[in-house]
């Protein structure tokens, strides 16, 4: 399967795992392997989500609020 026309529909099998401190469960296609999600499961941060829309193609929802997160380094939002 190509990762650049690959499509992620409900049909394709997804894996998990988590790492580190266990509070995030990373989601990718069972497919191809691209991580297409993270979600949170710590009860104390509810509501975290992040989509990888780097791979998402151009018809990115214009409306759709987008916080940028220094993930590397300080771990504090940019924005």
């Amino acid at each position: 399967m190509d990762p650049q026309t690959a499509e992620l529909t409900a049909l394709v099998p997804q894996k998990t795992y988590m790492h580190g401190d266990r509070t995030l469960v990373f989601h990718r296609c069972s497919q191809c392997g691209i991580t297409t999600h993270w979600s949170g499961v710590d009860p104390a941060i509810p509501n975290r989500m992040k989509i990888n829309f780097t791979t998402a193609d151009e018809a990115f929802p214009a409306n759709l609020p987008v916080r940028h997160f220094d993930g590397a380094d300080s771990w504090e939002y940019l924005d």
